[in-house]
């Protein structure tokens, strides 16, 4: 029998960001004080508070995300922008589970064309 690895956040550490190869770091929350989440451009790290779970988990890996594509593509978005945008899109994808599988299949129906 083929033992599977149960998924935690935590065993998310990599995410590919605009063609590009970032780091999710998972670090106990005295490394950033306050802060549930921070985008560190110059290493291409998302580092968030561990332990976190639920809404609060996702919206802040979303968050810092954004962070990620706001400077990759030199957008110049405030800190509430960036919040509001990753609260919603949290609501969203949280109000309608089955999203995820969507876009999923919208992924693998183009890939299916091109071959």
């Amino acid at each position: 029998m083929k033992k599977t690895t149960e998924l935690t956040p935590e065993s998310f550490t990599h995410i590919k960001i605009l063609g590009q190869n970032w780091d999710v770091v998972w670090t106990p929350s005295w490394i950033i004080p306050g802060q549930y989440g921070h985008c560190d451009p110059d290493n291409q790290a998302i580092v968030v508070r561990h332990g976190l779970r639920g809404q609060q988990c996702a919206d802040t890996l979303l968050h810092e995300t954004i962070h990620a594509v706001e400077n990759i593509l030199g957008l110049d978005l405030t800190e509430t922008q960036v919040r509001l945008l990753a609260t919603g899109l949290t609501q969203v994808f949280q109000d309608n589970p089955e999203y995820y599988g969507v876009l999923a299949e919208c992924y693998h129906h183009e890939d299916q064309r091109g071959k």
